[in-house]
């Protein structure tokens, strides 16, 4: 432990030069600076004290006028063992750095964002990677999909990502036909790009299309196994590219995408994605529908093993004076693949209902789930409870869920959270997780603290976090 806080020690020392002269540029630029510390420990006191593991992040970000810049670094999962052990040079390459600037620009003709750093990229590129619907909730609000790339910085807790530069340029005149194009080039040599642009109509209020795509590189090891479960294809850039379109009614809403990878066998893959929600009132009816080819690669060499889904999620929100009470059901099917060379098609099928109850500076909502695999003929049931609570100085809240699986394998869940007003607690929560398998016991207690605090000029943010395994 002294070694750790050697390490600790030097690494603080070699930055506070740095600190101390962004601190003053605060001070005096008129600038805002944040400060950010994040700790994750982990003590599986079955395994021994040579498993106890630390998770860290910390950094700081600083805006003036239109600059903003970030600068991140920590650990992921290492055990106190390892750290202790190791020397400064190996204490530096368990290091994970994500660092970025942002610049923006405005003018009467042109709205202008650079932004240059270890970079996060999302919607259109997200979807190139995992194109199919994450199944949701039975009350889930009405929603559009969002246009481009969206390049941003890193956030203080967000993976490492490879170093690249992004630019984004729009009309400064809303009334312009010119649309937004986003661009990007990464030090891997992949490129990304994107146009897109917000319209409305006499029959139309609002919409959006976009298309957006770029060379990816991926490739997937070729093993010495005789039996390989996947296909090996070599590394090299491929294409996929992504159109989107959303359309706004008064009592409609429709969000669409469709893609095309470059298949590594030869051809191409498609998929096709469409999203409605009908509002009527108080009642709202939600569809999805997901199609795409057999064995379909993504960008990210994954392959999306499923080949349709379908559901389908009627709502209806009861009033009763100031208070209400809202009440979902979800039916959901879908086809899925196995992950064998050569792939058997299966059925999955999802029913979840949820209901919420709001009674001024109260709530309470829970929800229920069946799923049921038809490859292995398994079962799954989850339930969750949630009540919260606004009181005059803080706010609580209460969850317990439970979750019972064919395999046998029950999980219980149960986390308090309470947010005081107006000191520097901002956070303090409890939880505990108890897992029993076939008369096997594995009991999870956990604590969180978030402190905030400072002035306008000078924020600061310390989260920590303790988790034991039994």
């Amino acid at each position: 432990m002294q070694k750790i806080t050697f390490f600790r020690n030097k690494y603080v020392m070699k930055n506070k030069i740095t600190f101390i002269a962004i601190i003053l540029a605060a001070n005096i630029c008129h600038a805002q600076i944040e400060f950010y510390s994040g700790n994750n420990f982990k003590f599986p006191v079955k395994d021994g004290k040579e498993n106890f593991s630390l998770k860290y992040d910390s950094g700081s970000k600083l805006k003036i006028h239109g600059l903003t810049a970030i600068w991140v670094a920590g650990i992921g999962t290492e055990t106190f063992h390892d750290i202790a052990r190791s020397s400064f040079s190996e204490f530096e390459t368990m290091q994970k750095y994500r660092y970025g600037i942002k610049y923006s620009a405005a003018t009467k003709f042109t709205a202008t964002e650079f932004l240059a750093g270890t970079l996060h990229f999302s919607q259109g590129i997200s979807r190139l990677k995992h194109p199919s619907f994450y199944v949701p909730g039975a009350l889930k609000k009405p929603s559009l999909l969002t246009p481009g790339i969206s390049p941003a910085l890193p956030s203080w807790t967000s993976a490492k990502t490879p170093l690249s530069a992004a630019i984004s340029i729009s009309s400064g005149n809303k009334n312009s036909v010119l649309p937004t194009f986003q661009f990007s080039i990464l030090e891997t040599k992949e490129f990304y790009a994107s146009a897109f642009k917000r319209f409305s109509a006499p029959l139309i209020p609002n919409a959006s299309i976009s298309f957006s795509g770029g060379l990816f590189e991926y490739g997937r090891e070729n093993t010495s196994a005789w039996f390989q479960k996947q296909k090996y294809f070599s590394e090299k850039k491929r294409g996929a590219v992504e159109t989107e379109v959303n359309f706004v009614f008064p009592h409609f809403r429709i969000s669409g995408a469709a893609g095309m990878h470059e298949s590594p066998f030869g051809g191409n893959f498609c998929w096709a994605r469409l999203q409605n929600f009908i509002l009527l009132g108080d009642f709202l009816l939600h569809s999805f529908h997901y199609i795409a080819d057999k064995s379909l690669i993504t960008v990210d060499k994954s392959e999306n093993r499923i080949r349709t889904q379908t559901g389908i999620n009627p709502q209806y929100t009861f009033w009763i004076g100031k208070n209400s009470a809202s009440i979902g059901i979800l039916f959901y099917s879908a086809e899925r693949q196995t992950t064998e060379k050569i792939p058997t098609c299966f059925n999955e099928y999802c029913a979840k209902t949820a209901l919420n109850v709001s009674s001024g500076k109260f709530k309470i909502s829970s929800n229920a789930s069946f799923l049921y695999s038809t490859e292995k003929n398994e079962k799954e049931y989850s339930t969750q409870i949630k009540a919260s609570r606004n009181f005059k100085s803080s706010s609580a809240n209460a969850t317990f869920s439970y979750k019972k699986e064919d395999s046998g394998k029950n999980t219980f869940s149960l986390a308090s959270t309470v947010y005081p007003k107006k000191i520097i607690i901002h956070q303090a929560g409890i939880g505990f997780s108890l897992a029993e398998n076939e008369g096997e016991f594995k009991c999870s207690p956990s604590a969180t603290t978030v402190f905030k605090g400072g002035n306008r000029k000078i924020k600061w943010n310390i989260k920590t976090a303790f988790l034991l395994n039994f």
